[in-house]
């Protein structure tokens, strides 16, 4: 039943060749150049404004579906009061949070770490810490100590983990320019994997950070270009760690549209295929923070793409894309 509706589905819209294509957008440009549709992400680097099967990406894109799309739900906390930290980041774990966020005012010790940490169930979660400083790798390894704790998934971002650690976020300047910040962040990856002593124990533990904005398409492909050129390092093409957060001046001025562009930001790093995404509150105040996170709920729970590894998978368009931008950063 589902071929043959499939079959009456192809038969009404027949395949049209790509020079149909181009025939039918210079009728409805009425002598404007097709290459005005063109999309210049660069003065030297543009895109075309459509593509068919004759125009399909040569690469290889298979080992972009190795991996769990089920990506992490984080939140960032700014610690300056540990026992109000606790207080929030319990709540927020009872409404969808897996994989909070922390940075720290100051350098916490065992007792402070006790306190943020209390009846929090650091088994069942990923634990994420942000600019910390070279020493709290030795803090944190004597708390887990003290309290029992094995088999703790966590990444420091910083400190003894630097060397396995990539913030793409700091070469970000708009999404219009991530032929530079993909290949800045790629050089500083080979460089950290040239200098790696275990070069296997680099590509499991590796891991980036990366901001996306509203350029949906451009931010999708960014992530899968980075994807492949990791990939082929190993001979078992291991995809890295992707973290990804709404970049700072994503949004604008009215809140209510801002929680539209949120989704649309969250889907593009979700398509991308982010194991780690923190979606940046519309506001300051806790409805804006839930609201942050449920869009992220929603994404899973109503849409199901957790269920899906690399969804962009077979889309011309950003395959060509993907295509195109794994090639800047080659021939840089």
């Amino acid at each position: 039943m589902a071929e043959k509706i499939l079959n009456q589905i192809l038969n009404t819209f027949p395949a049209a060749s790509f020079s149909q294509w181009e025939q039918s957008v210079a009728k409805e440009l009425k002598g404007a150049p097709l290459e005005s549709l063109a999309w210049k992400i660069a003065n030297d680097l543009s895109v075309k404004p459509y593509f068919t099967e004759e125009n399909k990406a040569i690469i290889d894109t298979a080992a972009l579906q190795n991996y769990n799309p089920d990506w992490q739900i984080g939140q960032k906390y700014y610690v300056e009061n540990y026992k109000t930290s606790n207080e929030l980041v319990l709540a927020d774990l009872m409404h969808g949070l897996n994989a909070p966020v922390f940075e720290f005012a100051q350098e916490p010790s065992t007792e402070d770490l006790k306190v943020l940490f209390e009846n929090v169930g650091l088994a069942f979660i990923q634990t994420h810490f942000e600019n910390t400083s070279n020493s709290f790798t030795i803090v944190w390894e004597q708390f887990l100590t003290e309290q029992a704790l094995t088999n703790i998934n966590y990444s420091i971002k910083s400190g003894v983990d630097g060397a396995c650690f990539v913030d793409a976020r700091k070469f970000y300047q708009n999404s219009e320019d991530c032929r530079t910040e993909l290949q800045e962040s790629w050089k500083e990856t080979l460089n950290l994997f040239e200098s790696a002593n275990d070069k296997n124990a680099f590509i499991e533990k590796f891991h980036i950070a990366f901001y996306v904005d509203s350029f949906y398409f451009l931010n999708i492909a960014k992530l899968r270009a980075f994807k492949l050129l990791f990939s082929g390092l190993s001979s078992t093409k291991t995809l890295p760690f992707v973290s990804v957060e709404i970049a700072p001046n994503a949004y604008k001025a009215d809140a209510h549209d801002n929680l539209i562009r949120a989704s649309s930001m969250a889907m593009s790093a979700v398509f991308g295929g982010c194991n780690h995404l923190v979606v940046r509150p519309t506001g300051t105040d806790a409805e804006a923070l839930r609201l942050a996170r449920n869009i992220q709920l929603i994404l899973k729970h109503e849409s199901g793409l957790h269920e899906v590894a690399d969804p962009a998978n077979g889309s011309y368009y950003i395959e060509n894309l993907t295509e195109l931008l794994v090639e800047t950063v080659n021939a840089n």
